[in-house]
């Protein structure tokens, strides 16, 4: 794992680098969440310009997250979806719960 994980404008950035799988959906958990508790973010954006492969632990990560943020109340955006990544986020439903922005900037504009 070698995201980062920032604050923003009262945003949560999560930007994901490599791969989002067994072995770091477990790492970006638990550092999300607990940047989630320090930060008492409401609203979070995913980049995912720099992810190679994802798999049903990323995903169900990413789930995860969602629901706590939208538990207080607020909102998940992505952004830098690639051809073959929007088609594994659209197959799994997370397109139709999270909105996707072309660019980290706008996501983080509108969320």
């Amino acid at each position: 794992m070698e995201g980062k994980i920032l604050m923003q404008n009262g945003v949560l950035l999560v930007v994901f680098s490599g791969d989002l799988d067994l072995r770091s959906a477990d790492r970006y958990r638990d550092e999300i969440d607990t940047a989630i508790t320090r930060n008492d973010a409401k609203y979070l954006v995913f980049d995912m310009g720099e992810v190679d492969f994802i798999d049903s632990s990323g995903l169900g990560m990413m789930i995860g997250r969602y629901k706590r943020i939208k538990q207080k109340g607020g909102r998940v955006a992505l952004c830098g979806i690639s051809e073959r990544l929007d088609r594994m986020l659209e197959i799994s439903g997370l397109r139709r719960i999270m909105p996707v922005y072309g660019s980290r900037e706008e996501a983080m504009e509108e969320v």
